[in-house]
């Protein structure tokens, strides 16, 4: 019998609203100016439940005993020092699960401006979930000046671009990824507040691209999801069987996303944007259905050029004169993309499975 797993599909079902009290480690822990990254890999892997979140607590787990063994390897990393890179990985998953074989990786690196994400897995329908999960972002802080709004409110436009492939291959593959901003250690909702529900319509007429009235059945069409009232932004893959709405097999994603803040003119407010991706399995049962699943994203999610502000509800042309400084000194006027040479270990980590995928590539079928 065919057990399905939901979790990675839908991990933004599992979102809560993060406190600064709260002791699992990620974008409510770490300091503004500061990145941060987290990753996990191997059996039993039941997706990410917020971009910003460690996955797994950051911790590694093993239960079970003899074939039937369940284990993770994870690792977590802040940025030494603002405005540094914070790295984890490449951690590697690989074993056994009742006699089949799983193979996975992640690698997360994240730096003021940038985060790049790698997760693979290779395994099949008869392990128990094997699957990979990379996430990254930055928490800093932003102060908006304008000597004549000083108390006002106003709306930041915020592009994050963001660059990579998705392949799921062989029935019950799958990957997940979600890009979202924080304000002030929450997310961002319409709700008690008619700037705020300003911020958010303007999010939805930038990004009307992705219409929730059409894409609202198909994560992998990455249409934003209203439907929890949120600012984020969900891309996915599946190989779930012929003819299946989720079969989506590649996903290239090139394109930016851009994100609205409500802030006060001359009041420091802190934000985060976080990434996380998933690559594992959709279902697991009793069939030895071999797959394969990547999520290749270290070509970069970063803070793109054209951010700009808008006064009081939005409604009007874009300003052009005010100053934005920043906790971590970096200057959010300019795209920050960084030198290939600083992230050279991609490559390797990209190719760490390549003879698996080649292995189980040349026998996958559809039953």
């Amino acid at each position: 019998m065919l057990k399905e797993r939901f979790s990675l599909l839908a991990g933004a079902l599992a979102i809560c609203l993060p406190s600064a009290a709260w002791a699992v480690p990620g974008q409510s822990t770490t300091a503004n100016g500061n990145a941060f990254a987290s990753v996990c890999a191997g059996n039993g892997f039941s997706g990410f439940g917020a971009p910003g979140d460690a996955l797994n607590g950051g911790v590694s787990t093993s239960s079970g005993s003899g074939a039937f063994i369940q284990a993770l390897n994870c690792a977590t990393a802040t940025s030494a020092s603002p405005g540094a890179q914070a790295q984890a990985g490449n951690i590697v998953g690989g074993g056994s699960f009742n006699g089949n074989l799983y193979n996975n990786n992640a690698l997360a690196i994240a730096a003021p401006g940038v985060i790049k994400l790698l997760a693979n897995n290779a395994g099949s329908s008869a392990t128990s979930f094997s699957g990979a999960g990379a996430q990254g972002g930055w928490n800093d802080t932003l102060t908006l000046n304008n000597a004549a709004l000083t108390g006002q409110s106003g709306i930041l436009i915020v592009p994050i671009h963001f660059d990579g492939t998705m392949t799921a291959n062989g029935v019950g593959a799958m990957g997940r990824t979600e890009l979202g901003i924080y304000v002030n250690h929450g997310v961002l909702q319409p709700y008690n507040n008619a700037v705020y529900a300003a911020a958010y319509s303007k999010f939805q007429t930038l990004n009307s691209a992705f219409n929730p009235v059409l894409h609202q059945n198909s994560v992998a069409e990455g249409s934003i999801l209203f439907g929890w009232d949120y600012q984020m932004k969900p891309f996915g893959t599946s190989d779930y069987g012929v003819g299946d709405s989720l079969t989506v097999t590649q996903l290239n994603i090139n394109e930016t996303v851009r994100f609205a803040i409500p802030f006060i003119w001359g009041t420091a407010f802190q934000f985060g944007i976080y990434a996380a991706t998933s690559a594992g399995e959709i279902a697991s049962g009793g069939a030895v259905i071999q797959n394969v699943s990547s999520d290749q994203l270290q070509n970069t999610i970063y803070w793109d050029k054209g951010a700009y502000a808008l006064a009081g509800d939005g409604s009007g042309s874009p300003l052009l004169n005010f100053t934005m400084t920043s906790g971590s000194g970096l200057d959010y006027s300019q795209a920050f993309v960084p030198e290939p040479a600083s992230f050279a270990m991609f490559g390797a980590a990209a190719a760490l499975l390549g003879w698996v995928r080649r292995r189980r590539t040349a026998g996958l079928s559809r039953p």
